[in-house]
Parts: C-alpha cells; sequence; structure tokens
C-alpha cells in the first residue's frame, strides 16, 4: 500500500502520473491523498492543522481498509511537513518505509524520538541541489526547513542528490529507477548525482545563511511597540 501526499499549489498531477507508473493490481496499491487547494498565503500561515487532521484520517482509514499491508508513504512539499506531524503525534500509524521530496522537514528534526524507528533503509530523502524553495520555506515563517535543499545528514535518513528543482522528481524514468525498487523490494538505489554534484549555488548558500525572517520581523515589530510606549511617555 502506497500513500502519495502532495504539496501546495498544485492540483497533485503527478499523483496520477505516478499512480499510473508504480499501481500493480494485485502486488502494489497506490493511493493518492490530498487536501484542500494550499495556496502560498495558507503555506505561510499559521493555519495548518486541517491538513494534518486529513491526512492522519486517511492514513487511519487506509490501515483500517488493509490490515496486514505494508504502508509506504511518497510525500512531496508541504506532504513532507504534514507527515512529520503525524510520525510525531499519530503512533497508531505505522509506516514501514517513508520516501521525501522536496522537503520542509527542518534538519533538525528529531528521528531518534519518533514512537517507531526509521533507518537508512526505511527512509529516504531526495535533495534537489537545484531546490531553493526549501530553504525559502525555512526563511519566510514558522514550522518549515531546508532539508529538501541540503539533506538531513543523520544516519537515520538516506540523503539522495539529484541535479533537479522542486518538482522534478515526477518523471517515469524517475519512479522507475528510484521509487519502485524502494517500494516493492525496499532497495535504496545509490543517485549518480551522489558523488558529482556541486556546491550549492550562491542564492541557495546566501538563503541559506539568512537569519529567519520571523525573527527580524518580530525584533522589529517589538522594537516600534517600546518607542510607541516610550513616546507615549511623555504625554
Amino acid at each position: 500500500m502506497v500513500a502519495l501526499l502532495h504539496g501546495i499549489r498544485t492540483a497533485a498531477g503527478w499523483q496520477e502520473k505516478a499512480r499510473a507508473a508504480l499501481d500493480v493490481p494485485g502486488a502494489i496499491k497506490v493511493v493518492p491523498i490530498g487536501y484542500r487547494y494550499k495556496d502560498v498565503i495558507r503555506f505561510l500561515g499559521p493555519c495548518r492543522g486541517h491538513a494534518v487532521d486529513r491526512v492522519t484520517r486517511e492514513l487511519r482509514d487506509l490501515q483500517r481498509l488493509n490490515p496486514g499491508c505494508e504502508l509506504v508513504v511518497m510525500a512531496h512539499s508541504f506532504g513532507t511537513y504534514v507527515i512529520s506531524k503525524i510520525l510525531k503525534d499519530a503512533p497508531d500509524i505505522r509506516i514501514q518505509r517513508l520516501l521525501l521530496c522536496g522537503s520542509i522537514i527542518p534538519a533538525a528534526f528529531r528521528w531518534d524520538q519518533l514512537p517507531h524507528e526509521f533507518t537508512d533503509k526505511t527512509c529516504v530523502n531526495e535533495v534537489g541541489t537545484r531546490d531553493i524553495w526549501p530553504v525559502f520555506a525555512r526563511v519566510a515563517t514558522w514550522g518549515y526547513g531546508e532539508s529538501g535543499s541540503f539533506g538531513f545528514k543523520t544516519a537515520r535518513v538516506t540523503d539522495r542528490f539529484f541535479d533537479y528543482g522542486h518538482s522534478d522528481f515526477f518523471t517515469d524514468e524517475h519512479f522507475e529507477n528510484f521509487w519502485r525498487p524502494f517500494i516493492a523490494h525496499g532497495l535504496v538505489i545509490p543517485s549518480p548525482w551522489d558523488s558529482k554534484r556541486p556546491t550549492p549555488s550562491w542564492l541557495v548558500s546566501v538563503l541559506g545563511g539568512l537569519p529567519m525572517i520571523k525573527g527580524v520581523l518580530l525584533f522589529l515589530a517589538v522594537g516600534v511597540l517600546l518607542f510607541a510606549f516610550w513616546l507615549l511617555g511623555f504625554y
């Protein structure tokens, strides 16, 4: 049983493409899971619980309808944030293998504290070395991280690098060469780009080194309030 979780601002056409490429009647059932369209404003804002609740219900229902089946989750972009919350807060959902791409989970995510353990054989993080969006998500708002641009760099996750942008993973060739072996047999096929990837682009490096914009904005807001109170003290 394979559950596919999409990102934001998308009709999630890649899910249907992946299902057509990976579904094997009687052996591998691929199920796209979605939530309401989420635009950039909602992505940057704090109201993310609806998506987490919706996907949690769907995964529980999948397990209920398919007892005894292994559950593999493949998540992209905002879908990786959603599954990171479920991993921590829904221990009744047992995920045997997890594949992330375009991940916006913080690089410091505590894999060692999850109710159910993952290893570098059961969790793969596919990194696009031309993907700036995870870094942008980290600096722009709360709760996101740059693991889709730089990797997690932990013993519990295999970081697999590709010469890709944020949504370049969704090709028939990639499905066949990298996703199918992981789904069907638990095989983590190395990427030829791992050993020859260049230093991150200047834009990704600059964004990665910036302090979180939210912190700067909070500091400025506090400064404005203090200045206003100081002025009021003269009246």
